[in-house]
């Protein structure tokens, strides 16, 4: 029902970016249109278009009022009612400004001291806080030029030096105050997309349920995880490389959690960007990235780490089978992501078969 309305105000579902499901079932879809996004909220029925300069419960959103502004930045990211980034309109220069919802740039505050800390030493690039706005609830941090890294046989080196720097990044000192994220609450995430999912769906995807199963079997066979300082998103769009600095973004989900867990999202997204591009060549490509990306990383020989990174890649399969059934662009990758999800788990079988 939403994208028949999304085709009565003539837009095609081949431009929806990206859709998500609120709390309580409602939809946001971002839609991508010559260069410029726009925002709408499907609700009651009803498909209506969202002005970021009207949102309510993030201050920096009203500074789009003001025409110098609104001439100087784009709408690089917007979250309804919880964040949006700006950037320059020329790319070649000017900063990202973060807003977040009232009283929360405080957190990310805290949590970009952190990850400055843990890179202090060497490792990610971590972009300058330039300003903390505490009366407008936002971050200016300098601009990293570059590009995301790509998935190529000449890529192998800068996915080598992403596992490196992780490792650097994990074994960060004081971070006992951060909460611990781990295995179980993965696993409750899961379920809560799972709840959403199903607000506004007939029902969840085919075998998607089996595999969830499955995976909560593979949960309490788990040994012990060695904790680590953790990104809590790391996908390929989290970093910019420009030469052999690579730069390190977005760091509102850290928190202390095994060593696996960003591993094991990061290369499922690796192979979710395969998929997506369909071309037979990635698939050696992804392999040769993906072992430089762990041999830099340097923990497949410790005890139980192998066992953890197929349950986070499994668990991220099951997660991205749900926010991909929701674009029309990417919904036919839906049962390729779930089978993706089985293997980590056959595996996982067969590595404690063979132990």
């Amino acid at each position: 029902m939403a994208l028949e309305n999304l085709q009565a105000l003539n837009l095609n579902a081949g431009q929806v970016r990206r859709v998500a499901v609120a709390s309580q079932g409602t939809l946001h879809i971002e839609i991508h249109e010559s260069e410029k996004s726009r925002f709408f909220v499907y609700e009651a029925n009803e498909l209506s278009e969202l002005l970021a300069e009207k949102e309510s419960k993030i201050p920096l959103a009203a500074k789009l009022h003001e025409i110098d502004f609104a001439t100087d930045h784009v709408i690089i990211s917007y979250r309804p009612g919880r964040r949006i980034v700006l950037g320059p309109v020329r790319e070649d220069h000017g900063v990202i400004l973060k807003g977040y919802k009232k009283h929360k740039a405080a957190q990310a505050a805290k949590n970009y001291a952190v990850a400055l800390s843990a890179c202090e030493q060497g490792g990610f690039d971590i972009p300058q806080l330039l300003q903390y706005q505490t009366q407008g609830d936002y971050l200016v941090m300098s601009k990293r030029m570059g590009q995301a890294p790509v998935i190529a046989t000449d890529a192998v080196a800068t996915w080598a030096g992403i596992g490196s720097c992780l490792q650097r990044f994990q074994r960060a000192h004081g971070i006992d105050g951060l909460q611990e994220f781990s295995c179980r609450d993965e696993l409750i995430v899961l379920d809560e997309r799972a709840r959403r999912f199903s607000l506004c769906t007939p029902g969840l995807p085919e075998n998607w349920e089996a595999g969830r199963k499955r995976l909560e079997n593979l949960a309490i066979n788990l040994p012990p995880a060695v904790i680590g300082l953790a990104h809590r998103d790391l996908h390929d769009g989290q970093f910019i490389v420009a030469g052999k600095t690579i730069s390190l973004l977005d760091f509102d989900l850290i928190c202390r959690a095994g060593v696996a867990l960003d591993a094991g999202n990061l290369l499922a997204h690796m192979k979710l960007r395969v998929l997506q591009e369909r071309q037979g060549r990635g698939v050696s490509a992804l392999v040769d990235c993906s072992k430089a990306f762990l041999s830099g990383l340097g923990r497949q020989d410790e005890p139980g780490f192998e066992d953890h990174l197929y349950f986070y890649q499994a668990s991220t399969f099951y997660r991205l089978a749900l926010l991909y059934a929701l674009r029309p662009r990417w919904s036919h990758l839906t049962d390729s992501l779930i089978a993706e999800g089985n293997r980590c788990i056959d595996a996982f079988n067969e590595n404690r078969g063979r132990s």
